[in-house]
């Protein structure tokens, strides 16, 4: 049995137990118990399916997603935010509009959406995991394992249920860091900047260029994203300038709703940042608007931090891509669960990997808990809608935070030579090639 059929056979078994155990506790609390939602089940409010896609394709139809159907909209603590109807802002960047607005052109949009973002993570995940190419790894087991991998983990059912374009952002983002482990530089600046064009968060992963000191390429990234995202703003109803400034305008009423008033609530009752926790210790919104100051100072001294080691050190690439991937999730001041998807990048890698080590087994274990469902505890008062917050939201961070002490550990513990790849720094392909990589 070879090294990745061990690892997939680990993290596909966690996430059978995990999602059975899950499905089991929620039918036994709704149906026996009679327990509302959130105990009914594991995914968002059963009211809101596929309302993240609906909700944007409708604004990108209107080609005015900043001032779609424009109304007076009162924030929780009294501020009007004039563009705002019934709570939707326009929240992302145009770039993401008009990736909804080619849905929104073929009937059925939706089916597109989700076949595309299913059959482009079924594709990535054979392709760079190399499960398909490998012949230690029966058939039967090799479609069981995909499936397994991909559609019963949590963040794939949760961005089914949902609809969000993080969908969309994930696959770019991956497309990007593929190219990066096959050397292909310049050509991965062009997903990378549109993944940061929908999203803004995905350019934590330009850090991929450090250890091989391609800053031209990774400036060019940056630069073709800014370039894509004026060109959105220009091109939406309303110009460049009012559309900027519209933006600012729904940022602020997204972050006073979600994150202010929302800590500690339903707000955060799916969210694995580093910051939702807070919200658990005190709710109080002066208080979470005073915290978050200290937040995002210290955010981007993490954020510094995390550069300077990639920088410093050389590390195996699934290493590198956990660490960036973990700082998306845990470093802004929300992340929802269908954020997740991002792991699945470190993961492939960590499969085709090589290399083994004394800690596989508590890697397998950390992939395989972030992508089950962990939501059996509800803290607040209650099991309304409003006070639920899953225990999710403290186990998630929790993880991810224990895994990158390990990594970065390692890191430091193996130095820049020990950290090598056995083979020189290649990351080992389908078939057992090996990827060129400079070193």
């Amino acid at each position: 049995m070879s090294l990745r059929f061990q690892r997939a056979e680990l993290i596909s078994t966690i996430i059978i137990i995990g999602f059975f155990l899950s499905v089991c506790f929620h039918y036994t609390a709704h149906f026996y118990f009679q327990r509302p939602y959130p105990y009914s089940t594991f995914l968002s409010w059963p009211t809101d399916h596929h309302t993240d896609y609906t909700r944007v394709a409708d604004a990108a139809k209107s080609w005015n997603p900043y001032r779609y159907r424009v109304a007076a909209f009162h924030g929780p603590h009294g501020d009007q935010f004039p563009n705002v109807h019934g709570g939707e802002v326009g929240n992302y960047l145009p770039f993401t509009y008009i990736v909804a607005l080619a849905f929104t052109v073929a009937p059925h949009g939706i089916f597109l959406f989700f076949g595309l973002f299913l059959a482009g993570l079924a594709w990535y995940f054979v392709r760079r995991s190399g499960i398909g190419a490998d012949p230690h790894i029966p058939p039967v087991a090799k479609v069981r394992l995909v499936f397994v991998l991909t559609l019963m983990s949590y963040p794939v059912l949760w961005e089914i249920d949902r609809g969000n374009f993080e969908g969309v952002t994930f696959l770019l983002m991956a497309a990007g860091a593929a190219l990066i482990g096959r050397s292909k530089y310049s050509l991965a600046a062009i997903p990378l900047a549109l993944a940061i064009a929908m999203k803004g968060y995905p350019a934590i992963f330009l850090a991929l260029y450090l250890p091989d000191k391609k800053y031209r390429e990774a400036a060019f990234a940056a630069v073709l994203s800014v370039a894509v995202c004026l060109a959105g703003f220009a091109v939406l109803h309303g110009g460049l300038v009012q559309n900027i400034q519209s933006l600012k305008t729904d940022l602020a009423f997204f972050l006073d709703y979600y994150v202010i008033h929302g800590a500690g609530t339903a707000g955060t009752r799916m969210d694995c940042s580093l910051f939702a926790p807070v919200g658990l210790l005190n709710s109080n919104p002066a208080f979470i608007r005073h915290a978050l100051l200290y937040y995002n100072g210290f955010a981007l001294v993490a954020g510094a931090l995390l550069v300077w080691l990639i920088a410093a050190r050389r590390m195996e690439r699934w290493k590198l891509e956990y660490l960036l991937a973990a700082a998306g999730l845990l470093l802004p001041s929300i992340s929802y669960d269908y954020k997740l998807l991002v792991l699945f990048i470190p993961l492939t890698s960590f499969l085709s990997s090589a290399r083994r080590e004394r800690t596989d087994a508590f890697y397998c274990a950390s992939f395989g808990a972030m992508l089950i469902p962990k939501d059996y505890l509800f803290l607040g008062s209650g099991v309304s809608i409003a006070n639920g917050v899953s225990i999710s939201s403290l186990l998630e961070p929790l993880i991810l935070l224990a895994t990158v002490a390990v990594i970065v550990r390692d890191v430091l513990a193996r130095g820049a030579q020990k950290e090598a790849l056995p083979d020189g720094g290649r990351e080992e392909a389908p078939g057992g090639k090996q990827w060129s990589r400079q070193p």
